[in-house]
C-alpha cells in the first residue's frame, strides 16, 4: 500500500503524514515513512548544504553527517539506513533505485510517503499517483499566512520542529521577495498539476485537527501573519495579488 501526502510548503503535510503513520503503525506492522525521497531540492537543501566548510543536514546537529539510503530488506519491505559517510552516489542513480524501490516492494508494505507537487518529474508523479491506494492533497486557504509562515521558516532555517514553545517574536524586513514569488509559482503549478488526478481527498490546513501524538511536529510560529511588520505584509498582498491567489 503507498499513501501520497501531496503538498505546497506551509500546509500542515508534515503533521498529517505524521499523524497517518502513527495511526497505521497502531494498527499494522511494516509502516514507513518516507519524506520526499524524488525532490531534489529538498536533497541539496538537506544533504549538500555546506555550513563552514562542511556537509551537513538537518540532522546533523543531533547525531552527525548522515544520508538516507533507501532498500528492500529480504522481505521485499522498504527501509531506510543511516550512512554516515559522505553521499556519493549522483542524484539520477538515486532517484531511478528508488522508482524500483516503489515498483517491487511487497503489497503488506505501507508506504506514507509525503512530496512537494511542484518539484517531481512528470514521469515520477504520475508513478506515484497511479501507484498509489490513497492521495491527499494539503493547502492553505489562507495564503497570507502560507506566504507569512515561509517567510518566517525560511529567514529562521527551521522548516519543522518536534519540541520547544511556539515561536511568538516580531520580525522585520525579512520578506525575500523573490523567494515568495517562487513559492506563489509553486502554488498555482501544484493546483494546476493536481486537477489533472481523477481521484484524491483535498484537505485545508485550516480544518485539521492538529492534535498531539509520539512523534507529532510542533507549532512552530504562534500567528505568521501577525508577527510580520507592515512592510513585509505589503511584499505578500502584492504578490498575492500578482499571481491571482485569493487574500
Amino acid at each position: 500500500m503507498l499513501i501520497n501526502i501531496w503538498s505546497t510548503p506551509r500546509t500542515g503535510s508534515n503533521w498529517l503524514s505524521f499523524f497517518l503513520k502513527n495511526q497505521l503503525s497502531s494498527r499494522y506492522k511494516n509502516v514507513v515513512f518516507l519524506s520526499e525521497p524524488f525532490n531534489p531540492y529538498h536533497h541539496k537543501m538537506y544533504y549538500e548544504l555546506k555550513l563552514n566548510g562542511e556537509l551537513v543536514n538537518h540532522s546533523s546537529y543531533s547525531e552527525g553527517l548522515f544520508w538516507l539510503d533507501y532498500k528492500l530488506d529480504e522481505k521485499n519491505n522498504i527501509s531506510a539506513e543511516k550512512k554516515y559517510e559522505i553521499n556519493t552516489l549522483d542524484w539520477h542513480s538515486m532517484v531511478r533505485n528508488r522508482k524500483n524501490l516503489i515498483l517491487e516492494k511487497n503489497d503488506e508494505n505501507i508506504v506514507v510517503m509525503h512530496n512537494h507537487v511542484s518539484p517531481l518529474d512528470e514521469d515520477i508523479f504520475l508513478l506515484l499517483i497511479n501507484q498509489a491506494t490513497h492521495n491527499y492533497y494539503t493547502y492553505r486557504k489562507d495564503k497570507r499566512n502560507q506566504l507569512a509562515s515561509y517567510a518566517l521558516a525560511y529567514h529562521t532555517k527551521n522548516f519543522i520542529k518536534f519540541s520547544g514553545d511556539t515561536n511568538e517574536g516580531q520580525y522585520s524586513h525579512i520578506v525575500k521577495r523573490e523567494v515568495l514569488e517562487d513559492l506563489c509559482l509553486r502554488i498555482t503549478e501544484s493546483e494546476k498539476r493536481m486537477q489533472s488526478v481523477l481521484k484524491y481527498l483535498k484537505i485545508a490546513y485550516e480544518d485539521m485537527s492538529f492534535v498531539d501524538f509520539p512523534s507529532a511536529p510542533v507549532k512552530q510560529f504562534k500567528n505568521s501573519w501577525e508577527q510580520l511588520q507592515s512592510e513585509d505584509k505589503t511584499i505578500i498582498d502584492e504578490l498575492l495579488l500578482a499571481h491571482k491567489l485569493v487574500l
